[in-house]
């Protein structure tokens, strides 16, 4: 709304402002603000808008801008970036799940003495993967942020 006001005071002839939705959440504080900032005639909140009712919205609209109710928030399906830090993420759960039953296979075996000086594959084969997936992770953390770079530019 500051941004708005900003640009209306910049432009002689700026269009106004339309903010659809179903009027909850934030909607008073935004009239509130809309009010204080003397902008009560050219900001216009008319709520829903019907499906059926947008092209003839979208076809008198100078300029569009469509924000999502996620805006700012990470959701797998909100974008590109999203979608990539959840199925990384979910890999390295998989990954360290399955890395701590193994550890727990391991030590249950220990417990019961199968492990010797001489016998001691099963515990190195467990630590070896243990930090396996501690090395990816260093790797996939840098990785999620210059992906994340590489689609907002």
């Amino acid at each position: 709304m500051r941004a708005w006001s900003r640009l209306q005071k910049r432009l002689a002839d700026a269009p106004d402002l339309v903010l659809a939705g179903q009027k909850k959440l934030e909607y008073r504080n935004l009239v509130r603000e809309a009010e204080n900032a003397g902008l009560a005639g050219k900001v216009h909140f008319p709520g829903f808008i019907p499906d059926e009712d947008l092209p003839a919205v979208y076809s008198e609209a100078e300029l569009f801008v469509f924000p999502s109710l996620y805006e700012g928030h990470l959701t797998p399906w909100g974008d590109k970036y999203g979608a990539v830090v959840f199925l990384m993420t979910g890999m390295h759960a998989i990954h360290v799940i399955s890395g701590i039953i193994f550890i727990l296979i391991v030590w249950n075996l220990g417990r019961k003495g199968h492990f010797s000086p001489s016998r001691k594959w099963g515990v190195e084969s467990a630590a070896i993967y243990w930090h396996y997936v501690d090395l990816v992770w260093i790797f996939f953390y840098p990785a999620i942020y210059l992906i994340g770079t590489a689609v907002t530019h």
